[in-house]
């Protein structure tokens, strides 16, 4: 005769799944399912700007509850005009918003209120930078210290918020993270340091504070 096959009864089959011990009274936290998704929403962390992408989307080394890590921060609450734009005035504008913000917190320790993260993984905030005592348009590097006077008053008088000045100031929109909105470019409205930046940009001056990095 052929060999036998035995067959597993249900209630062997049920014996031989792995138990959820999640509810075992262990030291183990790795199978508790109360654990909560990492966050960094509503820190305020001291950081260092290493690379301006565009007027909207740094990379910044970031003094955070996990320790020193670099980031990608996208500011929360506004859209600048896109580097690899199709549209050509639009790409010319998207270098000197690069620019201003490259001179505002370019290489400079400043503070960001974290406000969690957006789908492609970057962190959402608003970035800040201490003005100078000599000229509102120069800029100094924060210090630990300034946080809390920052979480005391977002709008302190010593410093810039990033993101607003660049809606104040240049072709910046405000942006709610859904549908972006068409540019529209009034040269007379803007900074007049936006201006110059832009101008040098449209020439190509070799003077252009950031090398074109889309090439």
């Amino acid at each position: 005769m052929g060999n036998c096959l035995s067959f597993q009864s249900k209630k062997d089959i049920k014996q031989d799944i792995p138990k959820d011990k999640s509810k075992d009274k262990s030291n183990n936290q790795l199978n508790n399912k109360e654990i909560q998704p990492f966050s960094l929403n509503d820190q305020w962390c001291l950081g260092y700007t290493v690379k301006v992408y565009d007027g909207d989307t740094f990379t910044i080394n970031l003094n955070t509850s996990i320790g020193i890590h670099q980031w990608k921060i996208r500011e929360d609450h506004i859209d600048t005009p896109e580097i690899k734009s199709n549209v050509p005035l639009e790409k010319l504008h998207a270098r000197a918003c690069r620019n201003m913000v490259h001179y505002l917190i370019g290489f400079k320790q400043c503070i960001v209120h974290c406000k969690g993260f957006e789908k492609y993984g970057r962190i959402l905030g608003r970035v800040y930078i201490k003005k100078s005592v000599s000229d509102e348009l120069l800029t100094e590097n924060c210090t630990a210290n300034d946080i809390q006077i920052l979480q005391l008053n977002p709008q302190h008088p010593a410093f810039i918020d990033v993101g607003e000045w660049m809606l104040q100031n240049t072709p910046s929109l405000r942006y709610d993270g859904k549908k972006k909105a068409a540019f529209e470019f009034h040269a007379n409205q803007y900074h007049p340091l936006y201006i110059r930046l832009f101008q040098t940009v449209l020439n190509n001056d070799k003077d252009d504070l950031v090398k074109d990095e889309t090439k």
